[in-house]
């Protein structure tokens, strides 16, 4: 195996409000020791992304496009590869496959394909790519885990007196508020005190009339900053996600937050869900069994999910996707 000294991770499309400095550094403390660098920008139209791409392709073994315009991608990576022919690698992560773009991603994936290692951080993503376009990606995890320090805070926030469960970023990422119903089955069987919203637009009055009278509702409409945002993972013991079925499958940020934090996860059955352990965790349903779990089955189920983050596996993985042809 031919181990490269120097990597560049380049984000042309970074937002600091993303995970991606999360994802960049799980990466780069999975692999320490090896010369990595980060490399973010944003709204970079594609004729600073070709010159940049080819002024990094002159100091790196190594370029590992973690966010890009798949139709800046192709231009640049067949630029690259005539430039430098076999001495660089050209590694491209896809994130989903946006709805309405299906057809130009059928046509430019297996093209890509002929310049650039792709990842993908979903096992179902994979799946969905290999069926639809004839390309076998490579399955990368996105981050890691602390299996010991997610089940320590695990165990301290089940002694909690207060209950909170926290549902975010409803009306945005393709989650939705839960089924009233299956909402209020788990208030009642987790004897939940505090449920805290974070919607993109007011919730109607009429479901919230409708939602268990012992619980506090609380609002945190619009986006949240990142010590909002940290701040509720660790504060809550429950976090729920609903995604819509259209939603595409890619990570879940969300779900991987509540996980460090060692919080129980309620969600819908859907291809990023399952991604994670489900539906061996709650799933939102009039079925009051599938809610019904006491202590010890959310300790047994909380250990099989975290095991899906091992670091070992992690690095294992990552390290054939970056050198290994």
């Amino acid at each position: 195996m031919n181990i490269y000294k120097k990597i560049a991770v380049i984000d042309f499309l970074y937002s600091k409000n993303g995970h991606f400095d999360d994802d960049f550094k799980s990466l780069s403390n999975l692999l320490g020791g090896i010369n990595i660098n980060h490399f973010k920008l944003e709204k970079i139209k594609i004729l600073s992304a070709i010159k940049i791409s080819i002024s990094l392709g002159k100091k790196y073994d190594i370029l590992y496009f973690a966010s890009i315009k798949l139709s800046h991608a192709l231009l640049i990576f067949i630029i690259l590869k005539l430039m430098y022919k076999k001495d660089i690698k050209i590694l491209l992560l896809v994130h989903f496959i946006p709805m309405n773009r299906e057809l130009i991603y059928k046509i430019l994936i297996p093209l890509i394909n002929k310049y650039a290692k792709i990842g993908v951080f979903s096992n179902s993503l994979k799946k969905e790519i290999l069926i639809k376009y004839n390309v076998n990606v490579f399955f990368i995890p996105s981050r890691v885990i602390n299996k010991f320090e997610a089940l320590n805070k695990f165990n301290i926030k089940v002694t909690n007196n207060n209950k909170i469960l926290f549902i975010p970023g409803v009306g945005s990422a393709g989650k939705i508020l839960p089924p009233i119903d299956g909402l209020n089955n788990i208030l009642n069987i987790y004897m939940i005190t505090d449920v805290i919203f974070n919607c993109k637009k007011n919730i109607q009055k009429d479901y919230i009339t409708k939602i268990s009278k012992h619980v506090n509702i609380h609002f945190k409409n619009g986006f949240l900053n990142a010590s909002e945002y940290d701040n509720l993972f660790k504060v809550s013991q429950f976090i729920m996600c609903i995604f819509e079925d259209v939603y595409e499958n890619r990570c879940s940020g969300v779900l991987l937050d509540a996980y460090k934090n060692g919080c129980i996860v309620f969600s819908s059955d859907h291809p990023i869900s399952r991604e994670y352990g489900f539906p061996l965790f709650p799933i939102i349903s009039h079925n009051i069994d599938l809610c019904s779990l006491n202590y010890k089955d959310n300790v047994v189920l909380y250990e099989h999910a975290l095991c899906r983050f091992s670091p070992l596996q992690a690095k294992s993985k990552w390290t054939k996707f970056l050198f290994n042809d």
